[in-house]
């Protein structure tokens, strides 16, 4: 194909477990566009099976191309290696791991193409997991989001985003302007992009984590080495103009159907919580969290009893000691201990869906504004309800027992069965509404 319209770039590292599926997902998108595309895989000196796969896929496609390190230079070199192949007047990248879905690729070509804009990206919508490691990433992802706003005067709400597509001419200048060949590489052509002019439109998409794939980002040493480097990039870029930084007129607004599909991406996310800490099979909750997490599963006597297996063997006086100790303890202030969790958990959920659907976007339509508020509502409901359970669960004196049994079976007396009566009609509704927000979508007209 000699003149694509669209050059997807796949930077690939250790991809081989999804990389057929990924790339078969985005096929079929393309497929449903009116645009004519390319490929370009570049394998970052991967260590399993991704470059035969790779030859694979393009095998006898004539818009497939693909290239392979012998060693590795990181995502910013081999994304910007991807855009100089490029045949396409527009050219872009997504993660292969496609945990912001394809899906919107068609608009921000759309918008780039019609020359409204030079550049656009996806803004993550995150929905918070209760998986210690997710939330960590989750909550550090967002902060670094303030810090380079801050720092470096963006009025951009997620420059670190595996999601870009460029006009190719205009992106090409800035290219050669950006030094880091790491993931900081992200955040450098964005920043550069905005101080040379170029128009970035920013679209809100759910961002669903996969906890079946290994990241290749190392949270601590990265996070430090970000650190580093955005002090450094600042020293480059001089002082912050804050043009647009905190002035609501004149910040990137995605349009409004990108911001309603946002908003219904949120809906989702908040039902698979719901699933997630309602009594469903007899053994999850937030109710839930209590029962199958937080509570007896917390207590430090069944820590103890999970440490490697040479010390369970030494069962000795100490030991016993040590853990009726520590129980005695824990069953005493237990409930005390869970409330404050829940509380800590219900106030960083409010306030990162209060960032992330009023102040991130201020110009929302009072129809968004409701909807924002109503998600901020179910959200902290959610949460009371595993504070009520708590306090009503620790007040049984048969809680004392720890029998996992005993709490399943008398969970319908508690203010926290409401979760399951909640489920069916919220999922039922997000799902209506993701989906006739998906088809406005792809119309581009928006009614409600």
């Amino acid at each position: 194909m000699n003149n694509p319209v669209v050059s997807i770039i796949i930077a690939c590292y250790n991809e081989e477990s999804l990389l057929k599926q990924s790339v078969a997902e985005i096929v079929a998108t393309m497929d449903a566009s009116a645009y004519t595309y390319e490929f370009i895989f570049i394998d970052d000196a991967s260590q399993d099976r991704t470059p035969e796969l790779i030859r694979e896929i393009c095998n006898g496609q004539d818009n497939f191309r693909y290239l392979c390190h012998a060693e590795n230079v990181g995502r910013g070199g081999t994304v910007t290696e991807g855009l100089r192949l490029a045949r396409g007047k527009i050219a872009g990248f997504l993660d292969i791991d496609l945990e912001v879905h394809p899906r919107y690729i068609p608009q921000l070509v759309s918008s780039i193409e019609s020359g409204t804009y030079e550049v656009g990206t996806i803004s993550r919508v995150y929905d918070l997991s209760w998986r210690p490691l997710s939330l960590l990433r989750t909550v550090l992802s967002l902060g670094y989001r303030r810090i380079v706003n801050s720092t470096l005067g963006l009025p951009l709400t997620d420059t670190e985003t595996g999601y870009k597509f460029f006009s190719r001419r205009r992106i090409m200048p800035i290219l050669d302007e950006c030094q880091n060949r790491g993931w900081f590489w992200d955040t450098e052509v964005m920043a550069l992009s905005h101080q040379a002019g170029l128009r970035i439109l920013e679209i809100p998409g759910p961002f669903v984590r996969r906890h079946d794939k290994k990241s290749s980002v190392r949270l601590f040493r990265d996070t430090l080495t970000y650190a580093k480097e955005l002090a450094q990039f600042r020293g480059r870029m001089g002082a912050p103009s804050h043009v647009g930084a905190h002035n609501p007129q004149t910040r990137t607004e995605p349009d409004f159907a990108g911001r309603i599909s946002g908003l219904a991406g949120k809906v989702t996310g908040i039902t698979d919580r719901v699933r997630e800490f309602s009594f469903v099979n007899k053994s999850e909750g937030l109710a839930g969290a209590s029962t199958s997490f937080l509570t007896p599963r917390l207590s430090l006597s069944l820590w103890f009893s999970g440490l490697p297996t040479w010390f369970q063997s030494q069962k000795n006086d100490i030991y016993q000691q040590l853990v009726s100790l520590v129980t005695n303890l824990f069953a005493r202030f237990e409930r005390y201990v869970l409330m404050l969790a829940t509380l800590s958990i219900l106030f960083v959920v409010t306030f990162l869906s209060y960032h992330a659907l009023i102040i991130s976007y201020p110009n929302y339509e009072p129809i968004e504004k409701v909807m924002a508020l109503g998600l901020l509502v179910c959200e902290i409901f959610f949460a009371v309800n595993g504070i009520g359970y708590i306090f009503w669960i620790t007040r049984s004196k048969k809680y004392k027992s720890f029998n996992d049994q005993y709490l399943t079976k008398q969970s319908s007396s508690s203010v926290a069965c409401l979760l399951p009566v909640c489920d069916e009609p919220i999922q039922t509704i997000s799902e209506t509404v993701a989906s006739v927000s998906a088809m406005r979508y792809e119309n581009k007209q928006v009614y409600i």
